[in-house]
């Protein structure tokens, strides 16, 4: 295995995980956004509540999680088809 196949293995493990985890984390509204399937570190958020915030600078919205701010429809994106998308949505 070359590295950049070992590079490449490893991204998408750390891929699987993170999805997992989104699935663990937050529930898909029908509305079309995610909510909270869990209490947040000491209260900060409620089961049911909506996830994510409007960054003034770009529009999206976002969310910090796992240190990374990431754009809350790529994490939809991800709950519904189980992977990050090849090219970015």
């Amino acid at each position: 295995m070359t590295l950049d196949e070992k590079k490449d293995l490893i991204r998408r493990l750390r891929e699987e995980v993170m999805i997992e985890e989104v699935r663990l984390l937050f529930d898909y509204h029908p509305d079309g956004y995610l909510i909270h399937r869990t209490t947040g570190h000491q209260g900060s958020w409620t089961i049911g509540t909506r996830v994510g915030r409007i960054d003034n600078r770009s529009g999206y919205e976002v969310i910090t999680w796992n240190n990374k701010a990431w754009k809350l429809h790529r994490l939809i994106w991800c709950w519904h088809h189980g992977q990050m998308p090849d090219n970015l949505i």
